[in-house]
């Protein structure tokens, strides 16, 4: 999910390479590696589950059908733009060309840390829309970000961690400038765009606003975001969000319920332990409920609660659902033929499809400019 790569494996110690070598090795040599099997058991504090995933890409199951589809090209033409935006962003700001037709810039916020990333919002008075445009993960600390994999409680519904606190960061920062410009001009329409964590952030964001402020037309129009919502949030969001994946992109599918299905079901023995085990760690949310005991009582005088009591009221373990989708209504644009491949947008069915991982993923598909330049090629036809 880093544009320069490079910049987060410097910040990566030379004895975790180290492991993740040996984490690529046969099942019997990780079985006989306790040091590996460490690694792998640790997918929220490293990237080690998504090397380890590439050893066994052949065990996957092939994707769920979709449909070929063809929207409107008014539609098209916005989707490209914000596509361009969304790679554009990830330039330093002396060689960034965002497209003249989302208007000028008005507020930009260049600092990037845990739980919050750069955004740019512009006017465009040529169609009438205020955008919001975010960049995914490009530094180390956005990669911290990505790795908050766990979910936390949100208006009733679930989502995760690290895309949620950075959503709420922008939403906090904008929510007063974009709100105030959108009704002097009439309720002008909000628009949130981005790409991997961008994207996801973009999603919330614009759901964040419609929560909060509903008479104003907010949406998102995302490129690879990240498994952010549970079931329930992504049937709100999926009606004003767009959200497209390209080939075999593999971002849509990071999430800890894959991650936990692979460990049962094509990890050795020992390591899906730990891995279930480093899970549910996560997971598990303790809610204490000292409901037996009398508080008016004197504790010195009372009789001592029975062992049953203290097992029952000590605390009560809920797990909470790691099953996230990457939010919007999903579209696939897929690449066929040889040397020179064409490009077809199909339409996927609903969420299942990122239930798990699926033969064909492909880091190399993940570039926000390969995103725009097949959606050039799209308008072309």
């Amino acid at each position: 999910m880093l544009k320069n790569t490079a910049e987060f494996f410097k910040k990566t110690k030379d004895s975790t390479m180290s492991v993740l070598e040996d984490a690529m090795g046969s099942h019997k040599a990780i079985e006989a590696t306790g040091t590996a099997a460490s690694v792998v058991s640790r997918p929220l504090t490293t990237l080690s589950f998504v090397y380890f995933a590439q050893a066994i890409l052949t065990q996957l199951s092939e994707p769920d059908p979709t449909d070929h589809v063809d929207i409107d090209k008014n539609v098209l033409k916005l989707v490209h733009l914000c596509s361009i935006a969304s790679d554009e962003i990830y330039n330093e700001k002396d060689k960034r060309k965002i497209p003249s037709e989302l208007g000028k810039i008005i507020f930009e916020n260049e600092k990037s840390k845990i739980g919050s990333v750069p955004f740019i919002i512009t006017e465009s008075e040529e169609l009438g829309m205020i955008f919001v445009i975010i960049r995914g993960s490009y530094c180390f600390n956005d990669f911290m970000t990505d790795l908050s994999l766990n979910s936390v409680e949100y208006n009733g519904g679930l989502m995760h961690s690290g895309v949620f606190s950075a959503a709420n960061s922008l939403f906090v920062r904008s929510e007063d400038l974009i709100t105030r410009l959108s009704e002097s001009k009439g309720k002008k329409p909000i628009l949130f765009t981005g790409h991997s964590l961008g994207g996801g952030v973009a999603a919330i964001s614009a759901y964040m606003m419609r929560t909060k402020h509903p008479s104003i037309e907010s949406r998102a129009i995302c490129f690879a975001p990240p498994s952010s919502v549970n079931r329930d949030i992504w049937e709100q969001i999926k009606p004003y969000t767009m959200c497209f994946l390209l080939g075999g992109d593999p971002i849509p599918f990071l999430s800890l319920n894959n991650v936990a299905q692979i460990s049962q079901t094509a990890l050795p023995s020992m390591v899906s332990d730990f891995v279930q085990r480093a899970i549910a760690i996560e997971v598990q949310k303790v809610v204490p409920t000292p409901m037996c005991f009398n508080w008016d009582d004197d504790p010195f005088s009372s009789p001592p609660p029975t062992v049953e009591q203290i097992e029952d009221d000590y605390k009560k373990m809920v797990l909470r659902s790691t099953a996230l989708f990457p939010p919007g209504d999903p579209y696939h644009i897929v690449l066929s033929g040889g040397l020179f491949k064409s490009v077809d947008l199909f339409k996927i069915r609903n969420c299942d499809y990122f239930s798990r991982f699926i033969k064909g993923l492909d880091e190399n598909h993940h570039s926000m400019s390969h995103y725009s330049e097949c959606l050039a090629e799209l308008l072309k036809k």
